[in-house]
């Protein structure tokens, strides 16, 4: 109705948008997520910061020409260590930074176009390769993320003790 052609879902498009507009979706996806999430107010402009640096990452690692599995990976090891480094300075676990600045490199579209083509046009092979793909990359996020965790954890040795000292006497 707008003039826009017929969507072909089993085809690969990259998106026409400027980064910076790119940026600004991821910015404010990953505040929605933390919201979602009922993550403190405090955490939720830090937690897009970390997202927009994963994006940025995704971004100069697919410009080098990493595979479309290894990118996400490689983002999500970016998201992981800013995750960790940025929630001990604030004083908050690490996964409550790093879940919602990494569910936009989830492959969502990816399945969608799986199951497309295993339930429509019928072709097994080429669905259940799909899926396997998306299922690597979601392994490789989470590995990912977990890598980048533990990669900062000689850089937030003085702030670990402090929140988890804290926690442990909470509980």
């Amino acid at each position: 109705m707008v003039g826009v052609g017929k969507l072909d879902v089993t085809q690969q498009v990259t998106p026409s948008l400027p980064v910076g507009a790119i940026g600004i979706v991821v910015l404010v996806a990953a505040m929605l997520i933390g919201v979602y999430e009922q993550t403190q107010v405090k955490l939720l402009l830090p937690t897009a910061m970390v997202a927009v640096f994963g994006l940025l990452a995704y971004l100069l690692f697919q410009h080098l020409g990493f595979g479309p599995r290894l990118t996400p990976a490689l983002a999500a090891v970016v998201v992981g260590f800013w995750a960790r480094v940025v929630a001990l300075r604030l004083g908050a676990p690490q996964l409550v930074i790093a879940v919602p600045a990494v569910l936009y490199l989830l492959p969502g579209l990816s399945i969608f176009r799986a199951m497309y083509t295993l339930a429509i046009e019928e072709s097994t092979y080429n669905g259940i390769a799909g899926l396997a793909g998306a299922f690597m990359i979601i392994l490789g996020i989470a590995g990912g993320t977990v890598a980048g965790d533990n990669l900062a954890r000689p850089f937030t040795r003085s702030l670990q003790g402090t929140v988890e000292q804290r926690r442990g006497r909470r509980r």
